[in-house]
């Protein structure tokens, strides 16, 4: 079986590449091979290696920016899967996609389903929302697997700025009246490995939207908390620093872009689908957070 990933450089794309290689016949595509926004690029690609799957990586994820930056992030977050689709379509390839809990507004009071209504507070969930509408509509073949709070030993993430900031700052203010969990990388690509050995079975999972993410509920000053607690014991301050991390609430740190309040995902569907139990968030955040400092 061939497999294809798009956004190979990027901090899933990353972790995909390690937990696949030498397990799938693997083709991996960074930005520099190809700009998913290069459509022409994109239609020779897809025609050339002719996957049976394509895992789609890639994604305009800078949810502050993306409000200064609209046509960009709905041509990378829309346009672009819409056109994956089509191509992929024309001879029943398989899509594996990712979107986001930002798709929700965070007004539900209990984790959000896949049947829940939509409705995205900012330009980033509003155009990822688009791309999952496109595949839905396009393709036969697909799983759109909505995770939340992505967090990685690769690039940019809530981890890598918390131990920044405690470095270079004495106080720390951090929203504590969002909830979520976060969602590692690791754990996506894990889940993403099961998916293709069961699409690759006698029964395979139906098409559709599936939720993932760790078993719990947390928010960021506690995240915050638990990174701090963590850089202490890998003695990764000094002892002149001493950091106090405290509480807000969103409305007392404004950014550009609303978040919702509730990023909490039901997973019932997916751990059904796939015979599995996922993690706490607790054990995968350490995990995670234990592969930066040791890096």
């Amino acid at each position: 079986m061939k497999i294809v990933i798009l956004g190979a450089n990027g901090q899933l794309g990353r972790e995909l590449a390690e937990i696949l290689q030498n397990k799938v016949n693997l083709k991996l595509y960074k930005k520099k091979d190809l700009d998913i926004t290069d459509f022409i690029e994109v239609e020779k690609m897809i025609n050339y290696e002719k996957p049976e799957i394509l895992i789609n990586a890639a994604a305009y994820t800078s949810v502050d920016n993306a409000e200064n930056n609209i046509n960009y992030a709905y041509k990378v977050n829309s346009e672009a899967p819409q056109k994956i689709a089509e191509i992929l379509e024309t001879y029943k390839g398989y899509l594996i996609h990712y979107s986001t809990d930002y798709v929700y507004d965070g007004e539900k009071e209990i984790p959000y389903k896949e049947i829940d209504k939509t409705n995205p507070l900012n330009i980033y969930g509003k155009s990822k929302l688009e791309g999952d509408k496109k595949i839905e509509r396009y393709m036969t073949n697909y799983l759109i697997i909505r995770t939340s709070w992505v967090v990685s030993r690769y690039g940019n993430n809530f981890i890598k700025t918390i131990l920044k900031l405690i470095k270079d700052n004495e106080t720390l203010n951090i929203v504590k009246d969002q909830f979520g969990a976060p969602t590692s990388t690791y754990l996506i690509s894990k889940i993403t490995y099961e998916i293709i050995k069961n699409i690759n079975s006698s029964k395979k999972i139906d098409s559709g939207i599936y939720n993932l993410s760790p078993r719990g509920r947390t928010n960021w000053y506690q995240m915050a908390n638990k990174i701090l607690e963590r850089a202490n014991d890998y003695d990764f301050l000094s002892e002149s620093n001493k950091v106090k991390i405290l509480p807000i609430d969103t409305i007392d740190y404004p950014t550009k872009a609303k978040r919702p309040k509730n990023s909490l995902l039901d997973t019932n569907k997916i751990e059904k689908a796939l015979n599995i139990e996922l993690p706490y968030w607790e054990s995968e955040f350490y995990e995670t957070i234990d592969k930066i400092l040791d890096g």
